[in-house]
């Protein structure tokens, strides 16, 4: 079930591919100079409606998300230190009922404000802030190149990211060799592609001049 779900996830990105070249090739020819410099670009519009319309989508997983919120909410605490004036300091430190009550997730200390937090939120921020860039990024790749040296340069992406987490957590459950040559498969033939896609452009170009 895993290996038809991940061939269907790949024919289907595939064909989404395709189709994302075919409309901004499109839009490009029908477009002209003064409404390209006005309109927005292809690749933004697409992006907004690709996630916009998958938000309905979360509906159905309602119940694990609100697991794993639980969960992110469970994990052990960890803190930073605000420093603050020093008027503002030991106004927090008057006796109640002149100060201001803290709520639990802050305290008042030498150093300063103590702002308790999960620990698992700032890993969460950053993959997700990092996420942003990087469907950004694909997206206006998509209407820069075409849609197999697209998919090329994500495989490569993902064997990097795969490769740099076994190195950093090793783990007694991976087949090195096969990691490895998987590795080296993949960039053979990002290599041989990059080559002939080289090749066939110095072709065109001197057929062109001829």
């Amino acid at each position: 079930m895993g290996i038809f779900i991940l061939f269907s996830a790949l024919v289907f990105a595939g064909l989404l591919g395709l189709v994302q070249e075919y409309t901004y090739s499109s839009l490009k020819k029908n477009l002209t100079p003064a409404e390209k410099a006005a309109s927005t670009n292809p690749w933004e519009e697409s992006m907004f409606y690709l996630h916009f319309l998958a938000l309905p989508m979360f509906g159905l997983l309602h119940k694990d998300i609100v697991t794993q919120f639980h969960a992110i909410n469970a994990s052990p605490s960890s803190s930073v230190v605000l420093p603050l004036p020093g008027t503002v300091h030991s106004y927090f430190q008057i006796p109640p009922p002149q100060a201001i009550p803290l709520p639990k997730s802050l305290q008042m200390d030498e150093a300063g404000l103590r702002i308790f937090f999960p620990s698992s939120y700032p890993p969460l921020i950053l993959n997700t802030v990092s996420q942003l860039f990087c469907a950004a990024g694909v997206n206006r790749l998509t209407s820069q190149v075409s849609s197999l040296s697209l998919t090329l340069i994500l495989v490569v992406r993902k064997a990097v990211s795969m490769l740099i987490s076994v190195l950093t957590r090793p783990s007694s459950q991976v087949d090195m060799p096969m990691l490895w040559t998987g590795a080296a498969l993949v960039m053979a033939g990002t290599m041989g592609y990059s080559l002939a896609t080289g090749a066939r452009s110095k072709a065109k170009g001197h057929a062109k001049k001829e």
